[in-house]
């Protein structure tokens, strides 16, 4: 009798689990960029990447993990726009509507963001670093940065806000995400730590290289503080 009741049980939850599974995923909440993780530059949208948060919010990401078509510079002005997750916009976005493309509708020429949730400066030089020919090809470089983007990088510690795959079961994966996460996050595990650093050592480099190079004509940083207004401040190469 304890097992028939047992097995009862088990066919009931299977009952009330397997649609609100399939409910879920066609409802689309789970189809979100997914990153890569390392201690070289912390984390960054994987490339290559398509989907429709919700059916309805489009994002993609390019073979260079740029929010935007494949990159191609022109014949305009290329910017580069790079920061963090005022840049990103994130899953409650659609493509249009982030800084990227409302950027490049005012600017009049391409505009090539590339971003992630709570990137530091040191994060995006490195991705700089990496991408040489980015650099190269780009007319003129924006940084967005806020107060808190000027210390360590940001190292991978949470699959809940940087995930790196697609959840087995989607309404678990749910529940933990808006119900109640017993799993806390901020433990960076060793082998994903980037090497600790100084920003403006890095910034130096950087400047230096692109002055060698004439990669860039321009380069613009905007800070957005929390109580006053933004303030734009120019950085020449030379």
């Amino acid at each position: 009798m304890k097992i028939l009741r047992s097995l009862l049980t088990v066919g009931a939850l299977a009952l009330l689990l397997v649609p609100a599974e399939i409910a879920v995923r066609i409802s689309g909440i789970v189809d979100f960029p997914l990153y890569v993780a390392n201690n070289e530059i912390g984390y960054i949208p994987a490339p290559s990447q398509s989907g429709d948060f919700l059916r309805k919010n489009h994002w993609q990401f390019n073979s260079k993990s740029m929010g935007a078509l494949e990159f191609a510079p022109s014949d305009a002005v290329d910017t580069l726009l790079i920061g963090d997750s005022v840049v990103l916009g994130g899953n409650p976005y659609r493509e249009e509507d982030r800084l990227g493309p409302q950027l490049k509708t005012v600017l009049q020429h391409p505009v090539w963001p590339i971003s992630a949730g709570s990137w530091g400066l040191r994060n995006e030089l490195q991705y700089l670093k990496l991408h040489p020919e980015v650099v190269q090809s780009s007319d003129q470089i924006i940084f967005v940065s806020n107060n808190g983007d000027f210390g360590e990088a940001s190292s991978w510690s949470c699959e809940k806000t940087h995930p790196r795959s697609h959840p087995a079961w989607a309404t678990l994966y749910v529940f933990k995400k808006y119900v109640w996460d017993w799993e806390s996050c901020g433990q960076v595990p060793s082998n994903l730590l980037v090497t600790p650093g100084n920003w403006k050592t890095d910034l130096r480099e950087f400047l230096a290289a692109s002055s060698k190079q004439q990669a860039a004509s321009k380069l613009s940083s905007f800070f957005i503080p929390t109580r006053t207004k933004p303030k734009e401040v120019k950085i020449c190469a030379a």
